[in-house]
């Protein structure tokens, strides 16, 4: 699985994910501290990454309504 960890993820939870065969990456690998979350929704989007983050409810209204 391709993921991105968010600024508020340890970035020590990266080899664990990876010994589990996933492709990580840290928010903070692309971004300085403190980027906008459109940015990262963006960036997860872009990639076709599960974003893993606490803030949740921040990201959720950034998702599209879906289309029928």
């Amino acid at each position: 699985m391709r993921v991105l960890l968010d600024e508020n993820i340890t970035q020590k939870s990266i080899p664990v994910l990876e010994k589990y065969g996933h492709n990580v990456i840290h928010v903070l690998n692309r971004f300085s501290a403190g980027g906008s979350d459109e940015e990262v929704f963006k960036l997860a989007l872009e990639e076709k990454r599960a974003l893993i983050t606490l803030n949740g409810k921040d990201f959720v209204i950034l998702i599209p309504p879906r289309k029928e």
